[in-house]
């Protein structure tokens, strides 16, 4: 996966450093709002078939955002093939970087 770079983010292949992160985001209510009506969700918890991802740092089709000037981390995208035509966009953000 290429590395993508805007004035504001830059976006990276996730790896395992990205995990707490990504957990991070599953425990605010929040963020989780639309995906389960707002339960944290903890890594020992977290239900392997949901029925939204859950990264956890070692995930094809998924960059990790960051700011481009600070490294501060934002969030998570991903595009996920469905089949050769078209693809699956799903977007994590912090509560904080909204809007």
């Amino acid at each position: 996966m290429t590395t993508l770079q805007t004035p504001r983010l830059t976006l990276s292949p996730n790896t395992p450093a990205d995990r707490d992160d990504f957990i991070a985001l599953e425990r605010d209510p929040q963020v989780m709002r639309f995906l389960n009506g707002g339960y944290p969700v903890d890594q020992a918890d977290s239900d392997p078939n949901a029925p939204f991802l859950m990264p956890r740092g070692d995930d094809p089709y998924v960059w990790t955002a960051r700011r481009t000037t600070t490294n501060a981390f934002v969030g998570w995208f991903c595009l996920w093939p469905d089949n050769p035509a078209t693809a699956e966009l799903g977007y994590r953000l912090r509560s904080a970087d909204w809007g």
